[in-house]
């Protein structure tokens, strides 16, 4: 199984992309603890709040870069080289215009809170003037992001995705250091956003080379066609897809603004560090998805067995990061929070949060791979739909749950519309075929038992200190390997399994006669 994997480059993106996970522990870790120092909580909840209010321009690429980079890789597949850069030049041109347009967007939500509008009561003047700085750096940053994202979708689709994943890493550093310097000269919190405005300049310019050395495809010549055709072919698969990428911003950026209306910044500010870390977690495990959002494609191209086949070994490495994250989070993410920022920001949090943010990103991982696998097969109405009914749900839910539990009511919300997703997708996915019942019956007693087992950190005595941190680790260990165990030994993994041990046997042996 991990051979295949292996011959198709799923783990090579994979495990380029969890590079990028892993620099992010240094912002998470270092940089986020230096800016509390500096930063008082209030500040720091406007900055979570206006950040994610202008993370919306996301919403102004419409998907295109991902269904420019998917339509590419199909004209590179079909050699129709003139065809893949037609799609490139058709987002570059579409994306130059995302810019004209939003930056009059940037500079009238800067505007807006400048003057107070959009905050929650009457804004003093430092906390308006600060929220419409914040604003404007970065609303900057995105419209920069806007012009390299097409660089990175023609690389993807020359699969050349590690390359991108690279940059992402390195930019990731160097915005943290370059961050906190700023931070120690006195840009107070708008160190971050500035640094990103830089580092996303530098990225443009990278991506840019890399394209123009490697894609050679670029050279071919491109028919002229005028009007809203040249579009066509990438908005036929697109913009489902940017339709549901819309629900999706909604539902995650509804949050903080949600929690800010019927609490106050100090309980944004909260929510935003402790669930940093299972954001991040819920990243590691759905970027295996994505990383075989190709090898999916390839496969619906050849048959359904061969689509079956490939989802069945993935569907596995999924639950087994899916459950581990659930376990884990449940377990060290009260103590891990108290040691890293201190009491300020635990304060009296429900006993059940990390097992409330554990089981959100355990079904978050299954619904994105849910998701992603029909995605794959070139029709994206359901989800599209699905995500929209998500949304809605979520909102509700969340209106009607954070008055009574505070940060908790958002997680419970977050957990019913992840839910809805994971048992709609299956069900979808079972009437037309495509996941076996065997698989989806195992996956569910997997998922139950995991969920059992971390239930049990709410009730144990260790909460606090290193002692909490490391027991907390060590019932993780014990509990996901024991879940392992059990799944290999019941389901379709004791083949490869018994195979992958006997070989790394035989190879130990043969080091230790040689």
């Amino acid at each position: 199984m991990f051979r295949s994997l292996l011959k198709n480059n799923i783990l090579r993106a994979y495990g380029t992309s969890l590079l990028g996970v892993f620099s992010g522990l240094l912002t998470n870790l270092w940089l986020l603890r230096e800016i509390t120092l500096v930063v008082p909580a209030h500040d720091f909840g406007i900055y979570a709040f206006v950040v994610q209010i202008s993370a919306y321009l996301a919403i102004l690429q419409l998907g295109l870069d991902f269904a420019a980079s998917r339509q590419i890789a199909e004209c590179l597949g079909r050699h129709d080289l003139p065809a893949a850069n037609r799609a490139f030049s058709d987002l570059w041109r579409f994306n130059l215009r995302i810019v004209w347009l939003g930056l009059p967007v940037v500079l009238g939500i800067a505007a807006l809170f400048w003057f107070g509008i959009g905050l929650k009561g009457p804004a003093d003047l430092h906390t308006a003037h600060l929220a419409g700085e914040i604003a404007l750096v970065a609303g900057a940053s995105q419209l920069v992001s806007f012009v390299a994202r097409p660089f990175s979708a023609a690389l993807i689709g020359s699969q050349i995705q590690a390359t991108v994943n690279i940059v992402a890493v390195l930019r990731t550093v160097t915005t943290t250091f370059l961050a906190f310097g700023l931070l120690k000269s006195g840009c107070y919190i708008l160190s971050v956003p500035i640094a990103e405005v830089f580092t996303q300049c530098l990225a443009f310019l990278v991506l840019r080379g890399v394209v123009h050395r490697n894609c050679r495809w670029r050279e071919a010549a491109v028919e002229t066609t005028a009007g809203s055709k040249r579009l066509s072919p990438m908005f036929k698969y697109g913009w489902l897809t940017s339709l549901g990428g819309v629900a999706w911003t909604i539902e995650a950026g509804m949050d903080v603004v949600i929690l800010g209306y019927f609490t106050d910044a100090k309980t944004v500010a909260a929510y935003a560090l402790w669930w940093r870390f299972p954001q991040m977690i819920f990243s590691l495990c759905s970027r295996l998805a994505d990383s075989a959002f190709p090898r999916f494609s390839h496969s619906f191209g050849s048959s359904p067995e061969a689509a079956r086949a490939i989802f069945t070994k993935v569907t596995y490495l999924t639950l087994g990061l899916a459950t581990l994250a659930l376990v884990g989070i449940s377990f060290w993410l009260h103590p891990f929070v108290d040691l890293w920022i201190g009491a300020a920001y635990v304060g009296a949090q429900n006993a059940y949060l990390p097992l409330g943010m554990g089981l959100l990103v355990c079904l978050r991982a299954c619904g994105n791979l849910l998701g992603m696998f029909w995605l794959a097969s070139g029709r994206a109405e359901f989800t599209t739909v699905l995500a929209w009914i998500q949304a809605a749900l979520k909102i509700a839910l969340a209106v009607w749950l954070v008055p009574r539990w505070g940060i908790m009511g958002i997680v419970a919300a977050s957990c019913g519309s992840s839910l809805l997703q994971v048992v709609a997708m299956a069900i979808h996915l079972r009437g037309r075929d495509l996941l076996k019942a065997g698989l989806g019956v195992r996956a569910l007693a997997f998922l139950a038992i995991a969920a059992v087992a971390a239930s049990m950190s709410s009730r144990c005595s260790f909460a606090f200190g290193w002692t909490g941190l490391l027991a907390g680790a060590a019932a993780t260990s014990l509990i996901w390997a024991g879940l392992w165990a059990l799944m290999a030994a019941t389901g379709e993994l004791r083949k490869p399994l018994t195979s992958l041990f006997m070989d790394a046997a035989k190879r130990f042996a043969l080091i230790k006669v040689g």
